[in-house]
């Protein structure tokens, strides 16, 4: 019992990071936002070409986003569903980050469920918590949070 009470821990974040990846990736193929995705995708494929964010073309997100996102685009192919993975894995990204500042903060158990929430409550790889071009920008808050977090344990 003890054994597979420790296996079942060991691969319930495997398990839950997999389940959200299919859950997200089937739905980088559905139903476009003609406003926000024709937007990111405009700013991300100017940067792709080496255009100036807000000098040659317009980010209304800010030029961090379309930047990365060019950098994405340059090297993979210059379409919207390939600008959507790459939302995919940034979420994914951080997902991971959420889950290791819960589980170190509070506990195991709850941090895979605040995860599943986070991630399925929204019916699109557009979280209606964070405005897309954001999502960056999240994950890099919560990359430093968890170096502050792992700091504070230093200390």
């Amino acid at each position: 019992m003890q054994n597979t009470l420790k296996q079942l821990v060991r691969i319930a974040p495997f398990t839950t990071f997999f389940l959200i990846a299919s859950i997200h990736l089937i739905n980088a193929r559905l139903d476009p936002d003609i406003h926000h995705d024709g937007i990111i995708y405009a700013a991300a494929v100017a940067s792709s070409q080496g255009l100036l964010p807000n000098r040659d073309y317009f980010t209304q997100y800010g030029p961090v986003t379309s930047i990365m996102q060019g950098i994405w685009l340059y090297f993979t192919e210059p379409t919207l569903y390939s600008l959507r993975i790459f939302n995919v894995a940034i979420l994914l990204i951080s997902s991971y980050l959420v889950y290791k500042i819960i589980k170190t903060s509070i506990n195991f158990s709850l941090a895979l469920l605040i995860l599943l929430a986070l991630n399925i409550s929204t019916p699109t790889i557009l979280p209606y918590l964070v405005a897309w071009p954001s999502v960056i920008s999240t994950m890099i808050l919560l990359l430093v949070l968890l170096i502050l977090q792992i700091g504070r344990a230093h200390v």
